[in-house]
């Protein structure tokens, strides 16, 4: 009789070998919740506003723009071909026009803060072809040189004129004659 309630105690004792690994379970639970309620929470307060660096051609210039907030500070570097230019943004500027020199400009925006980050854009157009350029060349070249004549020849005519007026200027000064008439008188009576 001894040895059966010793039986049958240890089939309704519990065992500790489960129950260490339901602690376990919930310490690893536990942990790994917090942790991502601390990455979560972290995330958003840390959030920095992107700096929304953008381009666009107006008129052959490149009108480079970003956030004003969040660019306070921050290095603008411009790389147009083998040109290199760098500017500090400050608070007031949100955004440049630039003169682009050649047919691939990059433009590289790096914010002062240290999770800041940095934004890049590039701007690549094709280059008119050099046979259509020329012969755009040639049509003005052309029309250039037409103009050129035309003016010539309207300048020939001009000093003829002049000349045939200076002429009919002195002859008219030489014939100039008064010539007095007697008065016209009508009779009335008969």
């Amino acid at each position: 009789m001894g040895s059966a309630s010793f039986e049958l105690a240890l089939a309704y004792a519990p065992q500790p070998r489960r129950q260490w690994l339901k602690v376990c379970a919930a310490m690893l639970a536990g942990a790994l919740g917090s942790t991502c309620a601390v990455l979560f929470f972290y995330q958003i307060f840390s959030r920095q506003d992107p700096l929304a660096l953008s381009m666009r051609e107006q008129s052959g210039q490149l009108r480079i723009g970003w956030s004003r907030l969040a660019a306070e500070g921050a290095t603008l570097e411009i790389l147009d071909g083998q040109r290199r230019t760098t500017l500090v943004v400050s608070k007031p500027l949100s955004d440049v026009t630039y003169a682009i020199t050649s047919s691939d400009v990059q433009v590289r925006l790096t914010s002062a803060r240290t999770k800041g980050g940095t934004e890049i854009a590039r701007y690549v157009f094709q280059e008119p072809p050099i046979a259509k350029l020329t012969a755009e060349f040639a049509a003005l070249l052309t029309q250039a040189r037409a103009l050129d004549r035309a003016l010539s020849r309207q300048e020939r005519i001009l000093s003829d004129l002049e000349a045939e007026a200076r002429i009919l200027n002195v002859k008219s000064t030489r014939r100039v004659k008064t010539v007095k008439r007697a008065p016209v008188v009508t009779r009335w009576w008969r």
